[in-house]
């Protein structure tokens, strides 16, 4: 088990660097290339907007992760800091979700612009994986709240 958590621990750290090379460098760059290839500032400006909105969320999200991991391995999974920790990496990837949907009317600008309606899906999967991933800690955390009633009431009656 140390094992697989000292992995994904491995694994977080790669991509929060990865991500940070792509907020860092890409991102300042993001408006006055894409205002003169697609002439829509407004639209440049709301995409570089959310995806500084979507990278700043997704360190957030990987700091509660690891605080997620270093409870698992206390063997504390089923304890309220894991809810309270649940619930905040569910907001995080919510505000990641919601940078992402700023960023669609570029998307389609762009689609529209190069005639590629594929890379409107492209923009689209980008929105979709956050959103899905929100959902399934949505419903990760109405199971982890009544497991621990569980885990409480069964404590209180031993």
């Amino acid at each position: 088990m140390k094992i697989r958590i000292w992995l994904l621990k491995l694994l977080l750290i790669a991509s929060v660097i990865a991500i940070g090379a792509f907020g860092i460098g890409l991102i300042p760059s993001f408006p006055g290339v894409m205002v003169r290839d697609y002439q829509w500032p407004v639209a440049a400006w709301a995409f570089t907007l959310g995806a500084a909105v979507a990278v700043v969320s997704y360190w957030l999200a990987a700091f509660i992760a690891w605080h997620l991991l270093d409870c698992i391995t206390a063997n504390a999974a089923f304890t309220q800091r894991a809810v309270t920790l649940i619930i905040r990496l569910k907001w995080a990837v919510g505000a990641m979700a919601l940078g992402l949907l700023v960023c669609l009317p570029q998307w389609y600008r762009m689609a529209d612009h190069d005639d590629a309606p594929g890379v409107m899906v492209i923009g689209l999967g980008f929105f979709a994986i956050p959103a899905i991933v929100w959902l399934f800690l949505a419903i990760l955390q109405q199971l982890w709240t009544t497991a621990l009633a569980y885990k409480t009431e069964n404590d209180m009656t031993v």
